[in-house]
């Protein structure tokens, strides 16, 4: 059966929606694994990754989206850990989380996010064993009058391989082969990442091609993984 899935990690479909950002529907689903720790641990470290990157109150419009707890008991969760929040909107929270003092601890701002039970950027879900494929994906980068962005349906599948290895080499070649045709200067959106992929979300890069990929990460084709059934030969 080669490869089965059984505990899949996915990637949760984080949108900007101007200065903020928004979870669509839809995932893209990463990797499998035969237990739940091994994906488990496999996604703690990809949300530590963002989550470092991320200022977790530009994530939604509105308070709901970010939390199940209403704003007045949030705010008491924080002051237990002995931070100081503040008073107002989301907007002052997101300007308390910029300005976030050296002294916090990795406690407290575990805490914070720990309340912030709505914002989380990958997940877990056990799968019927089956079958698995690695599908090459090009990013459909779209230009909206002042930059490029991925486009809204996730991508366009190229070739599909039975491990994952064939489908990274195949998909660095591509990769690889793209860029060149990427010879002038371009504004690219880097912001629906994760992990070393993911800049700091706000953040556009207005740079030459080659070192904008280089240094952002910014991917022209992912290898995506994807169930091909459970008697697929």
């Amino acid at each position: 059966m080669g490869d089965a899935a059984r505990f899949v990690v996915r990637r949760f479909n984080w949108r900007p929606a101007g200065d903020r950002f928004i979870r669509l529907p839809g995932e893209v689903r990463l990797a499998s694994f035969a237990t739940f720790d091994a994906a488990e641990n496999d996604r703690v470290a990809r949300e530590a990754e963002v989550r470092g990157r991320v200022n977790p109150f530009k994530c939604g419009t509105a308070w709901p989206a970010l939390t199940t707890f209403p704003e007045a008991v949030f705010r008491d969760w924080v002051a237990d850990s002995g931070l100081a929040p503040p008073d107002g909107g989301l907007d002052e929270w997101a300007a308390w989380w910029d300005g976030e003092p050296a002294s916090w601890t990795a406690e407290q701002r575990w805490r914070v996010w720990d309340g912030l039970n709505r914002v989380r950027f990958f997940g877990v879900i056990e799968r019927p064993v089956s079958a698995v494929a690695y599908a090459v994906v090009r990013v459909m980068w779209e230009y909206n009058d002042a930059w490029y962005e991925p486009g809204a349906e996730g991508g366009r599948t190229v070739r599909a391989f039975r491990s994952r290895e064939r489908a990274e080499a195949e998909r660095q070649r591509l990769d690889s082969e793209a860029r060149r045709e990427w010879d002038d200067r371009h504004w690219v959106e880097t912001r629906r990442w994760e992990l070393s992929a993911w800049p700091a979300l706000g953040q556009a890069a207005g740079t030459e091609s080659t070192d904008t990929f280089d240094r952002c990460g910014v991917p022209l084709y992912e290898v995506v993984e994807i169930d091909i059934g459970e008697h697929a030969s």
